[in-house]
């Protein structure tokens, strides 16, 4: 994923924050069976992917001198099966959101290099600059389950 930002010249610390959801592309058809007896029906590459949980790792981040912010990460199941975030290979898409920050030397608070400002609200407050998931960015797919 890259997207063009300003930069600076040193960076402490990277952080990726990441909602990652895993999205159900097709619910179970109702077959008659309780779930017990159903599952005795299952091919084994479908019982393969019938368990909760996704394993996302960031293996590398960066922010170019051009300012352009660059993750690599790899998605799986929690048995290390890789994910396809498109859901043509496996079962289910995964949908990947990034925000990138750094936390600057000496402090514990951390700085976000996408963000959004929020609007006004009702009872007069200011609008206010919030941390943003990456919006322009585009992924590059290394393999099934590991995208830059």
């Amino acid at each position: 994923m890259a997207q063009t930002h300003r930069s600076h010249s040193t960076i402490p610390v990277l952080l990726l924050t990441l909602a990652v959801a895993l999205v159900a592309s097709n619910p179970p058809r109702k077959s008659g069976y309780t779930g017990q007896l159903a599952a005795k029906h299952l091919q084994q590459s479908q019982v393969n992917f019938i368990r909760p949980g996704i394993v996302v790792k960031i293996v590398s981040a960066g922010i170019a001198q051009d300012g352009t912010i660059t993750a690599r990460l790899t998605t799986t199941d929690p048995q290390g099966l890789p994910l396809d975030k498109d859901g043509v290979t496996t079962p289910g898409a995964v949908s990947i959101s990034l925000i990138a920050a750094r936390i600057p030397a000496g402090q514990t608070q951390y700085v976000s290099y996408t963000t959004n400002t929020a609007k006004a609200t009702i009872n007069s407050n200011p609008p206010q600059i919030q941390a943003a998931n990456d919006r322009n960015g585009t992924f590059k797919k290394n393999a099934v389950g590991d995208y830059t």
